[in-house]
């Protein structure tokens, strides 16, 4: 008896927590769950009577006093009789919020009819009035409007083709004034091959047409053939277990087709015990289209189709990449068209000519100080600095471009070419400079030769640059400074790295500045 007493006192104990969570649970509003709080309530309220009973029959049993048994029970009642009060505090939740939502759902049926109801009436209005101004203007003639030529699309001869095919030629040709003969022969042109055979043998005549008409619409214009037609195209709409959008509208547009042809039939009715079958198809989406309807499964087609379509509204399949996507083409070079526009001459703003070219600022100091002053590139001739100038051209008459190295001698420059005309460059100019650094000189040399400022960094021990070279002490102010001899040093060292170097007819600018200086 003690094990059946135990058993029931963890039954209350979970039967008092489970009502104490009853308030939260109808603060949050949520049909879902308050149902499973009322199914839990009627649960445990179960297995706490079952458990009751089990005590009871055990002290009987042992021959407890029947006013024992009647106050131990009437204990147990009050607990049980909380709970019922909780459980129809629930009910009455659930039972006013489906009031509230056929009220709701009355309320819009009865607005429905309401507009419907009136937009019958304007259009009986508009109905006879356009009767009233017909009849008025009868005797006038008047001009109708020329619609454009419809095109009707062959027959392909199969069950679920017909109502469409039928559809727009019954309006189109056979309900008109056109003699039987004639609509015989556009009937003929309207059907597939296979189908035109059924009715070849047919004379060309009215009664001829009429059984080409009972023929066809015999074979194909069974209800339940083309009921049949549109139950297999649901049936064979292939299992999506992934979430491809492409295949998912492909899917939705399939259904609806199908669902929208036996709606119209009146026969949506006959497959709506599919519907389960159907929605298993989309087991990667099936989550998304049933989460916010508890009665999802008591779904029908069109409830289905209409949660299916904004589902694909919400995923347009614009917005995502297909699976297999085709690689960009690259685009043909040789079809492109570009508008070459013309640059004006920086130093003239003339257009008929280059910078270059120009005659009226020649000498390159010049043309570097407008550049300077303009706060242009001395390569480009852009609106930035030479040091940040992204540009390969070479000029037109050297070939050389910037920042151009030969050898092991560093060519560098950071302007711009200038080339000045022939008679300019007769005389050159040679500037020679040396930096000493530790045990080693460094020896740059400045000079304009072939129309292009050029500079090299030598690097040349001290004692073997004194074997080679005259040295000569300077004046105090440049106290530790050393020159060398200009003739011995360019023919032994420097007429190596300058292969275009005269010199007897170059002329040489030195400009020494000192062993302790520091090149940065």
């Amino acid at each position: 008896m003690e094990n059946a007493e135990s058993t029931l006192e963890t039954k209350l104990k979970q039967l008092k927590r489970t009502e104490d969570k009853t308030d939260g649970i109808l603060t949050s509003g949520k049909q879902s769950t308050i149902s499973r709080q009322l199914t839990n309530l009627k649960e445990l309220l179960t297995e706490v009577e079952n458990a009751r009973r089990t005590v009871e029959g055990e002290k009987i049993a042992a021959e407890v006093s029947d006013d024992e048994i009647s106050t131990w029970n009437d204990g147990i009642n009050a607990r049980i009789e909380e709970a019922d009060g909780r459980i129809e505090t629930l009910e009455e939740w659930l039972m006013k919020r489906k009031t509230e939502a056929e009220n709701q759902e009355r309320e819009e049926k009865m607005q429905f009819e309401i507009k419907l109801q009136e937009t019958k009436l304007k259009l009986q209005e508009n109905f006879q009035l356009k009767t009233g101004n017909q009849n008025l203007s009868a005797e006038t003639p008047v001009s109708q409007a020329k619609l454009p030529k419809l095109v009707i699309t062959k027959f392909n001869g199969t069950y679920a083709d017909w109502p469409r095919f039928w559809g727009q030629y019954s309006e189109s040709i056979d309900k008109t004034d056109v003699p039987p003969v004639t609509k015989f022969t556009y009937l003929r042109e309207l059907l597939d091959v296979k189908v035109r055979r059924t009715i070849e043998p047919l004379p060309h005549s009215a009664e001829g047409y009429n059984r080409a008409l009972s023929i066809l619409k015999d074979r194909f214009g069974k209800h339940s053939e083309i009921v049949k037609a549109y139950v297999k195209e649901i049936l064979e709409l292939p299992h999506t277990p992934t979430g491809n959008l492409k295949r998912i509208h492909e899917f939705y547009d399939k259904l609806s087709y199908s669902v929208q042809s036996l709606d119209s039939l009146k026969s949506l009715h006959e497959v709506n015990g599919m519907v389960s079958l159907t929605l298993e198809k989309l087991s990667a989406i099936r989550g998304d289209l049933v989460r916010n309807d508890p009665d999802w499964e008591t779904w029908d087609f069109v409830k289905f189709t209409e949660a299916l379509r904004q589902w694909t509204r919400r995923n347009p399949i614009d917005n995502f990449r297909l699976e297999d996507p085709l690689p960009p083409r690259r685009r043909d070079r040789m079809f492109q068209a570009q508008q070459k526009r013309t640059r004006k001459c920086v130093y003239c703003q003339a257009d008929n000519h280059k910078p270059s070219e120009c005659g009226k600022i020649t000498s390159p100091t010049e043309r570097k100080e407008f550049l300077a002053i303009k706060r242009l590139c001395f390569n480009c001739t852009g609106p930035h600095k030479s040091s940040e100038c992204k540009s390969t051209a070479t000029c037109q008459n050297c070939g050389l471009t910037v920042k151009e190295s030969d050898s092991d001698v560093v060519h560098n420059i950071t302007s711009k070419p200038i080339c000045q005309d022939s008679a300019t460059q007769a005389e050159g100019e040679r500037k020679y400079n040396k930096f000493c650094v530790g045990d080693s000189f460094y020896h740059e040399i400045s000079m304009i030769t072939d129309s292009l400022p050029r500079s090299y960094l030598v690097k040349q021990c001290r004692d073997d640059l004194n074997k080679m070279c005259k040295i000569e002490p300077l004046n105090a102010q440049f106290e530790g400074a050393k020159v060398t001899s200009v003739e011995t040093l360019f023919k032994i060292h420097i007429s190596d790295f300058l292969k275009h170097f005269d010199p007897i007819t170059d002329k040489i600018k030195i400009k020494i500045n000192g062993d302790g200086a520091r090149m940065t």
